[in-house]
């Protein structure tokens, strides 16, 4: 979905889960169509390109991965600070999934699932925060971004939030990309926590699931939450998120060539390249909410069950309000401060995208 600010158009693309894909976003002019500036999110070949920012990421990765595209597509989420003429671009996951097969499961392979600063005018890198070095489970970090000023520790500071596939909630510097603070807003056990001096996970080593093993993994590879956005709401200054409980097994899964990523039915290995691949199996009891989540404490404030699998995105506005949408067709307005549902519609028909909000001669 292409953004629009400053007179230019962005626009990036997805695939990285079905093809060998290699991210970019590319920027426009928004009245003429001339291109601008084109931004890579993974190196390709160290031989040809040999800009600053492709150097470095080039050092993170191993083997001959631009043969395989490296992923990194940038499908969903960028957002424009004016104030500092910033474009924050969130990348997605690796192709292939698997570590192993991507980078001989080797390197933090930049950047790869990460939140990345970039010059709006030029296109020029500033900084980067990757939420999962080597990445290796789908975790992609394309997802929604919203920007605040927020009180910590006494004094207001410039952030930038997110809740990626992982199941951590990130409170992140957006002037400097220092990480403030992460803990977990599902169950999580691929990592025991966040390290905030490094700003590194802690990984659970077995979740890796390396020489044929197999690991359970809570969040599944679908995430604690996914690209139903969540909403902030200045007002309350808390954050709604619609959350996921699920799990999923990955196995180091040894076939012969052909395709690395091919429907099966759920539960059966997937075809791959010559490389190990994992295999997953989508759990029985899958439960979604809607969480109030307040950045600052990262604590739960609220919640509201959803009964489906996912729930659909979420739209705060200043009179207090929440709205969201379910798949089983009902929209709910809910009390922003307390989580009270105010009142609901049936549509008939599932609902998984945002509301939207307009306002018409002054009336919202």
């Amino acid at each position: 979905m292409p953004r629009v600010f400053d007179g230019k158009v962005i626009i990036g693309f997805g695939g990285a889960d079905i093809n060998f894909t290699r991210g970019y976003v590319t920027t426009y002019d928004a009245e003429t169509g001339k291109q601008l500036w084109r931004w890579y999110a993974v190196p390709g070949n160290p031989a040809v390109d040999t800009d600053e920012t492709t150097k470095l990421a080039a050092k993170s990765w191993s083997g001959e991965w631009w043969k395989m595209g490296g992923g990194g597509t940038v499908w969903n989420a960028m957002t424009y600070d004016a104030e500092t003429d910033t474009v924050f671009l969130g990348t997605g996951n690796g192709a292939p999934w698997n570590h192993k097969a991507r980078s001989e499961g080797k390197g933090d392979n930049l950047f790869l699932c990460s939140i990345v600063a970039v010059n709006a005018k030029t296109g020029a890198y500033k900084w980067h925060y990757q939420f999962n070095p080597g990445e290796t489970w789908d975790y992609n970090s394309v997802f929604d971004m919203p920007l605040a000023t927020l009180e910590i520790d006494g004094k207001p500071r410039k952030v930038i939030m997110q809740a990626p596939k992982n199941g951590f909630f990130y409170v992140i510097d957006r002037e400097t990309g220092k990480l403030i603070s992460a803990e977990p807003y599902v169950k999580v056990n691929w990592a025991s926590r966040i390290d905030l001096a490094t700003g590194r996970p802690v990984e659970n080593p077995a979740a890796r699931y390396e020489n044929g093993s197999t690991f359970q993994i809570w969040p599944s590879g679908r995430g604690g939450h996914s690209w139903p956005p969540m909403a902030f709401s200045p007002k309350t200054r808390l954050v709604y998120i619609p959350v996921m409980e699920k799990t999923m097994n990955w196995a180091d899964y040894k076939v012969a060539g052909g395709e690395w990523m091919k429907d099966q039915p759920m539960g059966t290995p997937q075809t791959a390249t010559a490389n190990s691949l994992p295999f997953k199996t989508d759990p029985i009891n899958d439960t979604s909410r809607l969480d109030a989540w307040d950045p600052v404490t990262q604590k739960r404030v609220w919640s509201q069950p959803t009964p489906s699998m996912e729930g659909g995105g979420a739209m705060a506005t200043a009179g207090n309000l929440v709205f969201q949408g379910r798949l089983d067709g009902i929209f709910a307005a809910y009390a922003a401060d307390s989580g009270r549902m105010l009142w609901s519609f049936d549509a008939k028909a599932p609902i998984i995208a945002p509301p939207i909000s307009y306002s018409v001669g002054g009336r919202q």
